[in-house]
């Protein structure tokens, strides 16, 4: 095992600095073997040296868990996992910016370990871990786009032993949502949760809280509708009172006159009282509540409930003059209005902004099925989506029900541009710039806080989101289970460009990183199953690699074998090395033809191809260079030979291939063809 390695005759020694007396030989060993795969000079190395050192020093000196795990004594059956990388990575990037005042100190540690942990990933011995932001710059980071990484509250950051530095990137937030899951409680976790990788723990916890979400929302529209409903039955079992609370409210003495019917008033309980009001406010006052601008009329009301309420000795937190009591009884609240429109959201993957400014015309017979219309600002058109019937409360029953609690403000004087909206609400402070006080739309301010509000309420107020990342999470939960093909669907875009920015988050980039190390997984296997004892040599578990290989054989999956993968034949590859220049196998003397015509060959077939044919166009190969074309050539005599073929079935075989590819995501376009070339 080696301890030391050279670059341009400078020695780099980890003993020296005792840390072979720390950390395993295995990894000390790994460390210097890396650096042939860097073309650094030893200027720059210097710098990649003095971080890495700083960076095992740290995690020793606070025996983090990645210590642990590498730690001398330790198994070490991997060199750890992504949770433990990136986080190690975030709390070294803490203890640099205490450390050091230069930005330009502090980058050239944090740019040090990035290198590091870079080549660690090139070379599969770790998962891919994410570049934190630079020091002396605008964060730039990503504000909280999906509930999976939503920032925590500080109870929870505390419960979790963490700081608010862990809500200031995506990825650290994704980590400490999912320490919180585990530590807060919430959820009944799943028996191998904690040893899942992190692609399906993000997923399931963002599937999770959006199930909770959705029942949550549907919970809170169904409560608002029977608050009403409720309302509606004592308003007609106390409109025999009516006439009383009349004449009462309207009383035009002279000051120091009594009101005649105070007398009458005060013999009612404060239930008869307050539901009398309510039917007044039904029958007399065109079925909305008296607001402080009613002046007199308010005045006496509110008096005389809060003396009722004295007098029977009852809460004045609970039972005091709520004017939005009434309004929800009456109208539309925050209470309605708020989960309304966050459940058209969820089914319908709209903007936040076009579904708050929907028309009450916005439900239309299509056929047999009614569909929902919005109008999309950003992309200039109307947009259709069918209202699904399979669900409890649809986007359907959610419209009707907030047109029907709306229709009296339709009665009303109202500002032009509210005349057509379907959200409404009188429950709204009066403007000081309007003399008369109109129902109106709430305001995009208004709208975000109770979104806000509601979503805290369904969180426990363990983590925090807004409608916007709502949709969003909807979007990237649809990427993560059907491709930006599926997200693009769902959320209409016209460019594929755009769908793949919503898809470009923490959790899609976990699963992309786990299609990356299956692949080369797959093809470390494809390239060395001649080799005996190939598991034990590569460092990689034998069974694991067993089963990769007899999936392979049973299917026919592959396409070439290597005859001699370690002979170091590629001139930049040593001899005893494992060869992964794919891009060269056509060209090279020891690749050896086994095609075996299957669907699923067929399938990978065509996706390389989509791959390689994608790589031209962007330009990140050449598709004249003599690898790419041999490459292409044979992908192009495989396929022709089969769909020339005069036997009927091989035609077959390509149809169904292509099929089967339109169901899956392709694992070749996230390829880094400088990697493999």
């Amino acid at each position: 095992m080696r301890s030391n390695f050279f670059v341009e005759g400078g020695e780099f020694c980890f003993e020296k600095h005792g840390f072979t007396a720390h950390f395993h030989p295995e990894f000390i060993d790994t460390l210097c073997w890396l650096p042939r795969f860097s073309n650094a000079e030893k200027k720059t190395f210097d710098v990649h040296w003095l971080a890495l050192r700083e960076f095992l020093s740290y995690i020793r000196d606070i025996n983090h868990a990645l210590f642990e795990h590498l730690h001398i004594d330790s198994p070490l059956d991997d060199y750890g996992s992504f949770e433990l990388w990136q986080s190690a990575l975030i709390s070294f990037r803490e203890h640099v910016d205490q450390k050091y005042n230069s930005s330009s100190n502090k980058n050239n540690y944090l740019g040090g370990m990035h290198f590091w942990t870079g080549l660690l990933a090139h070379k599969n011995k770790i998962p891919r871990v994410y570049k934190l932001n630079s020091f002396g710059k605008s964060t730039g980071d990503l504000k909280p786009a999906t509930v999976a990484d939503a920032r925590l509250p500080p109870h929870v950051l505390k419960a979790i032993g963490g700081s608010e530095r862990d809500n200031h990137s995506e990825m650290s937030r994704l980590i400490a949502n999912l320490k919180a899951v585990e530590v807060m409680g919430d959820y009944q976790l799943p028996d191998n949760f904690t040893e899942l990788h992190l692609d399906k723990k993000s997923e399931w916890l963002l599937t999770r809280r959006l199930s909770d979400i959705r029942l949550g929302l549907e919970g809170k529209f169904i409560e608002a509708r029977r608050i009403r409903a409720e309302g509606l039955v004592a308003i007609r079992a106390h409109r025999h009172l009516c006439p009383l609370i009349d004449e009462f409210l309207n009383f035009n003495g002279g000051t120091g006159s009594l009101n005649p019917k105070l007398k009458d008033i005060r013999e009612l309980t404060y239930d008869e009282l307050r539901y009398g009001f309510l039917a007044w406010f039904w029958y007399y006052n065109g079925k909305i509540q008296l607001k402080d601008k009613d002046g007199k009329i308010y005045r006496t009301a509110t008096k005389q409930l809060n003396e009722v309420r004295r007098k029977e000795g009852l809460d004045v937190k609970v039972y005091g003059w709520d004017d939005l009591w009434f309004a929800d009884r009456l109208g539309c609240t925050s209470r309605l209005y708020s989960p309304a429109v966050l459940l058209l959201i969820f089914d319908n993957s709209m903007n936040v902004t076009s579904a708050t400014n929907l028309s009450k015309d916005c439900i239309n017979a299509f056929g047999d099925a009614p569909v929902i219309q919005w109008y999309k600002r950003r992309a200039k058109s109307s947009l259709f989506k069918v209202i699904s019937s399979k669900i409890n409360i649809s986007s359907a029953d959610v419209v009707r029900h907030v047109l029907r609690v709306t229709k009296p403000y339709r009665n009303m004087e109202l500002l032009p541009k509210d005349k057509d909206m379907l959200f409404l609400s009188f429950a709204n402070t009066q403007s000081k710039r309007l003399k008369v006080m109109f129902p109106r739309k709430p305001d995009d301010v208004t709208f975000t806080g109770h979104m806000k509000t509601t979503l805290a309420e369904i969180s426990n107020g363990n983590w925090i989101a807004t409608g916007e990342m709502l949709r969003k999470s909807i979007l990237l939960l649809s990427a993560m289970n059907g491709g930006v093909s599926k997200l693009k669907d769902e959320a209409q875009h016209k460019k594929g460009k755009t769908s793949t920015t919503y898809a470009h988050r923490a959790p899609m980039k976990a699963k992309h990183d786990a299609i990356m190390r299956e692949f080369k997984e797959w093809l470390q296997t494809l390239i060395t199953m001649r080799i005996d004892n190939a598991a034990e040599k590569l460092g990689v578990d034998p069974s694991e690699y067993k089963n990769r290989m007899e999936q392979m054989i049973d299917s026919g999956f592959g396409g070439l074998v290597c005859s001699d993968p370690r002979g170091g034949v590629q001139e930049d590859v040593d001899d005893g090395e494992i060869c992964n220049k794919v891009a060269r196998c056509l060209t090279c003397k020891n690749k050896e033809h086994v095609f075996i015509e299957t669907v699923n060959n067929v399938m990978h077939l065509l996706m390389w191809q989509e791959a390689l044919n994608q790589a031209i166009e962007e330009q990140r190969i050449d598709g004249t260079d003599l690898n790419w074309h041999f490459w292409l050539s044979f992908i192009e005599t495989i396929l022709s030979r089969l769909t020339d073929s005069p036997v009927e079935n091989k035609k077959a075989l390509v149809a169904d291939a292509k099929i089967q590819m339109s169901k899956h995501d392709n694992p070749y376009l996230l390829i880094d063809f400088k990697e493999i070339s």
